[in-house]
């Protein structure tokens, strides 16, 4: 595959996201350690980019915390915890990480996997998954109850990698 650009010092080194692909392990192995690694691939793909976009804009870097730290851990739990909240930060976000980059003062190549990344969670509808057995209350499992947006229909991938995500962190 082609690279999208080479650095701009006439040196033709190719420009990597290393912040975004950081986040994006980081996010991954949240997901897998906490038992729900193993959903449905796209189910996954949203919970791991919501993760991954929380922590890349909750970092000074873009890049994460080398070992999250249980301050870390609350501080993104906490962002996870309530939808029209993250929505609005992340939109916030997003647009201040554009200006930056049409401004000129965005260095690195992360600005287009997040916004990749977001755009997939905005335009994709996923149905929520059945809440994994070992996360619903005692007396609860083989009820049928499925996870936090039962009952919903179809809903965007943000919503059920917010879900998925918040999840994996009280786990």
């Amino acid at each position: 595959m082609l690279p999208e650009r080479l650095s701009g010092d006439g040196g033709g080194e190719l420009v990597v996201p290393m912040g975004w692909f950081y986040v994006q392990c980081l996010a991954d192995r949240i997901l897998r350690l906490s038992g729900l690694g193993t959903t449905d691939p796209p189910v996954f793909r949203a919970g791991r980019d919501v993760l991954a976009l929380t922590v890349f804009f909750t970092t000074a870097t873009g890049g994460g915390p080398p070992d999250p730290t249980p301050e870390d851990l609350h501080d993104w739990m906490t962002l996870t915890t309530h939808e029209p909240q993250w929505h609005g930060w992340m939109r916030a976000e997003l647009e201040h990480l554009v200006a930056e980059d049409l401004s000129g003062h965005l260095e690195g190549a992360d600005l287009s996997p997040v916004l990749h990344a977001w755009q997939w969670l905005q335009e994709t509808e996923l149905l929520p998954p059945p809440a994994p057995p070992s996360c619903l209350p005692a007396g609860v499992a083989g009820s049928g109850a499925r996870g936090l947006l039962e009952g919903t229909g179809w809903v965007p991938a943000w919503r059920v990698g917010l879900s998925l995500g918040h999840l994996a962190l009280q786990l």
